[in-house]
């Protein structure tokens, strides 16, 4: 006796949305929106621009002991800052940013939603550098502090920043 089966074929576009959110929400953000944006699936698109995936941004990995920038290559990194970060800015509200490609970050799109900041391997130095000296292109030095002043928390992982003038562009902000 023969068994009549019908083949049955799935596609993408077919599983529901809850089906993505499950999957997606095992994976990271930063892997996220790196695999994803800019797929030409607007349903898809839509998912991963969700404030789930877009409101903590880590672009830093823990190995063998120390911190290290997941944004290591140019490409990945350039990627990042002319496509995917402009597209979700408003939805970030904490970037944990790796001292090397801090710079980059912050001048990539306006965060009018930021309300912490993770820095990781960051000197006094670069601090001093990021919110005093350099003004990033698109923000005029009294823009630049009312976005500072939006900040509540400040993560410091490595050399600790006390200085004066991290507290006066962070006036609100608890600086761990």
């Amino acid at each position: 006796m023969k068994a009549n089966m019908a083949c049955s074929c799935v596609e993408l576009n077919d599983l529901p949305d809850e089906i993505f959110l499950i999957i997606f929400k095992k994976l990271d953000n930063f892997d996220i929106l790196n695999s994803f944006h800019g797929v030409k699936n607007i349903r898809l698109n839509k998912i991963i621009r969700d404030s789930i995936f877009t409101s903590d941004l880590n672009f830093v990995k823990w190995s063998s002991n120390k911190f290290l920038n997941k944004l290591s290559s140019n490409v990945m990194l350039n990627r990042f800052c002319l496509q995917i970060l402009p597209d979700i800015s408003i939805k970030i509200k904490w970037p944990y940013l790796e001292s090397s490609s801090a710079e980059n970050i912050l001048r990539a799109a306006d965060y009018p939603s930021l309300y912490g900041l993770g820095l990781y391997n960051i000197k006094e130095k670069t601090a001093r550098r990021l919110f005093n000296e350099r003004v990033t292109h698109n923000f005029t030095r009294d823009i630049t502090r009312i976005n500072c002043a939006k900040v509540n928390e400040i993560f410091l992982v490595g050399e600790k920043i006390y200085s004066n003038s991290l507290r006066d562009y962070f006036p609100c902000a608890i600086i761990h």
